[in-house]
């Protein structure tokens, strides 16, 4: 017959195993996102110094779009990694604390200092998207 005590000492065993695995998931994601942000940084950085005209001509359009398909990426994702560029141009503004997901909201606030206030207060409370 198996004990209570040992069960109890299994059950703790197992938590804390299991609590380690998902400690060492969660910091595997953040680490993962974290280079994401920062490939999407300098996506924007070289796209940008291609200087494309986006007016009645439409070629930065047609090269985005091109671009898009040619490296598997939504069109959507290319605009949204230029204006990231366009609202970051210091890769050391970034902070590590925010994920893509967090940028993606925050590129989207028109007033600076509003979206400063957003991105510490994700950090301080540390708010998921």
């Amino acid at each position: 017959m198996v004990k209570i005590k040992e069960v109890d000492d299994y059950n703790r065993l197992k938590d804390d195993i299991r609590y380690l695995i998902d400690k060492a998931r969660s910091q595997a994601y953040k680490a993962v996102d974290n280079i994401r942000v920062q490939v999407y940084w300098q996506i924007g950085e070289r796209v940008s110094r291609e200087k494309l005209t986006f007016g009645k001509s439409g070629y930065g359009y047609s090269v985005i779009k091109r671009l898009a398909l040619d490296i598997g990426f939504k069109k959507r994702l290319l605009f949204e990694i230029l204006q990231f560029y366009n609202i970051y141009p210091k890769v050391h503004a970034l902070r590590a604390q925010l994920s893509w997901t967090h940028y993606n909201v925050l590129i989207r606030i028109k007033e600076e200092a509003e979206r400063r206030f957003y991105e510490d207060q994700a950090i301080a409370n540390l708010w998921s998207t």
